[in-house]
């Protein structure tokens, strides 16, 4: 498993305007693509961090080659207060509860 995590800061007043932006442009094409596991927005007043699970990192990159990733940049420049800061992460141990 291979995690991709984004972190978005946001420009006072903006978080509402980024999560709405970022659930049309980044979530909603989601659903279909090859490998993902999940995908969360979290954020707070000042920022947001995306949360991709990928079953294997090849697919994670293969995302960021859709041009999805660069509308959303496109789209939000009036929203953001700096460049996103993308961590990526390996998973060791996985621990599911039903």
């Amino acid at each position: 498993m291979f995690s991709a995590v984004m972190h978005y800061r946001i420009k006072p007043g903006c978080i509402d305007a980024f999560c709405q932006l970022w659930h049309e442009t980044v979530f909603v094409h989601s659903s279909s693509l090859k490998g993902l596991v999940s995908m969360q927005l979290y954020r707070d007043e000042a920022g947001a961090y995306a949360f991709g699970l990928w079953r294997e990192r090849k697919s994670a990159d293969a995302f960021m080659q859709t041009g999805v990733f660069g509308n959303l940049m496109k789209q939000a420049a009036d929203l953001l207060s700096g460049q996103p800061q993308q961590l990526p992460w390996e998973l060791v141990d996985w621990f599911c509860s039903r």
